[in-house]
């Protein structure tokens, strides 16, 4: 099940929540009308957290956590948002699929495939293990610091080295299972252009428009602050986490999918659009519209010209960032300021 759907399947019975609660060790489980109250594993109080039975939002007011379900596995199992999926798929007993083909199920033939984008807007994917990244050197470039991103984020999103063709190696992990989906090169030779080598490269290409880059990383942090920032690159994200700013994700294209907007809606939260400097206002508040009357939805301008040609609002460090996030506009509709 997604997600959203295996969301939907606790809450059609409240018992599955209860055996949840108890299997990850929460004390004095209590149902009231509502909700259900109980106690933290290493806690004395026995009504600490609070879990909302029709949208398993979550609030512990003993510790520093808020989100949904999957939030409170992550933090007392130390997981992935993808490992806490797999894990609730384990206490109900339920086959951990993926649209329908459960991933331990190879077909080899599609690893020779192009990847299909099917009308249905479902997408298929092979995964990959991690092992995978053996072959390039976990050591952060210079390149990246240069533009605001530091070491220890590029140790988070296992950013690395391909000394063979001097690029920057970008794991892209799927969003709801953390798994490797696709990785990308980008070249570290400066006279790129004129030497007609493409900047970013497809080591292992996939679909990107069923995927969102980042979500795995960020799903806790994304409930927490009942935002996601949207950004167009991986770059972006990776700014972001060096700014400890963590509600993000990429879109890793200047349009949103249909299968991105499903996921984005099913995160439950505002949506902000920080696209690049040069992409047109209308271009923007096309993508904006997608969300209203579903979700509160709003876009960065860059009103002060704080920016430059193509920059990335994150692109010019933290506190030209933050004064962009600070004027966010609110999409009303069309011609909205």
């Amino acid at each position: 099940m997604q997600p959203y759907e295996l969301k939907k399947y606790i809450c059609e019975d409240y018992n599955r929540l209860e055996l949840i609660l108890k299997e990850i060790n929460m004390h004095h489980v209590k149902s009231h009308v509502n909700y259900y109250s109980c106690g933290m594993p290493d806690g004395d109080n026995i009504d600490s957290t609070i879990i909302r039975k029709k949208s398993l939002n979550i609030k512990a007011y003993t510790r520093d956590v808020e989100g949904d379900i999957f939030s409170l596995i992550m933090f007392i199992k130390s997981q992935s948002f993808g490992q806490a999926n797999k894990y609730i798929h384990n206490i109900l007993k339920l086959k951990y699929t993926f649209y329908g083909e459960t991933f331990n199920k190879i077909d080899l033939l599609k690893r020779f495939r192009k990847i299909s984008h099917k009308n249905n807007n479902i997408y298929s994917y092979n995964t990959h293990p991690e092992y995978i990244l053996y072959r390039y050197e976990d050591y952060p470039h210079i390149d990246f610091i240069h533009d605001n991103i530091l070491p220890k984020t590029m140790k988070k999103f296992d950013v690395r080295w391909d000394d063979y063709s001097k690029r920057i190696i970008i794991p892209h992990r799927l969003w709801n299972t953390d798994e490797i989906v696709g990785i990308f090169g980008r070249t570290t030779i400066k006279d790129w252009e004129e030497k007609r080598i493409k900047k970013y490269i497809g080591v292992l290409p996939y679909s990107k428009g069923g995927n969102l880059y980042g979500l795995s990383v960020n799903y806790q942090d994304i409930k927490k602050a009942k935002s996601v920032i949207v950004f167009e690159s991986e770059k972006s994200v990776m700014q972001c986490d060096s700014f400890n700013i963590n509600n993000t994700v990429a879109i890793c294209c200047q349009d949103i999918t249909p299968e991105q907007k499903r996921i984005l809606l099913s995160l439950d939260v505002d949506i902000i659009l920080a696209f690049d400097k040069g992409v047109k206002k209308e271009h923007i508040e096309k993508q904006c519209n997608l969300f209203k009357g579903s979700r509160n939805v709003y876009y960065l301008k860059d009103t002060e010209d704080l920016l430059s040609g193509k920059d990335s609002p994150s692109d010019n460090g933290y506190i030209v960032f933050e004064i962009l996030l600070d004027n966010k506009i609110k999409y009303k509709g069309e011609n909205s300021e």
